[in-house]
């Protein structure tokens, strides 16, 4: 069991990695960024080093920061499991760009263009099995 565990380990990562054209974030509970692929430091503009250990607000509108949406989404994520919504995100260059994001469990997913729509759906086949992969293996 340990060494299956190893590979689905390793087998997820890999998947998080490989993954260039949309960012895959995983947070703690409270909203910190614990994990960034390749994908998110393009379309975001931070390197790893940069962002784990920041918090999620960082990519919200002053706005949407000042009305607490930041708090409120990782509530709604809490309480249900998941949380998804379409908005305006900021990069780390302060230019803004349209994103579909959800929130499942730990994982944040962001898709630069919320127009993409075939590619919008492989990735959200991939990351279902990869969350129930995650599920099954560390809980939720």
């Amino acid at each position: 069991m340990l060494e299956q565990t190893k590979i689905n380990e390793e087998s997820y990562k890999l998947l998080i990695e490989s993954v260039k054209d949309y960012a895959i974030v995983m947070t703690d509970p409270e909203g910190y960024i614990i994990s960034w692929n390749k994908g998110a430091e393009k379309i975001k503009g931070y390197t790893a080093d940069e962002i784990i250990g920041q918090h999620i607000s960082l990519f919200y509108t002053a706005d949407e920061i000042e009305s607490g949406e930041p708090e409120k989404n990782l509530q709604r994520a809490k309480e249900s499991g998941r949380f998804e919504d379409e908005g305006w995100r900021v990069r780390k260059n302060g230019s803004r760009f349209w994103a579909n994001v959800g929130k499942d469990h730990r994982i944040v997913r962001v898709l630069r263009h919320a127009l993409q729509c075939g590619a919008r759906r492989t990735l959200m086949s991939a990351h279902r099995e990869v969350v129930i992969l995650r599920c099954k293996n560390y809980g939720p």
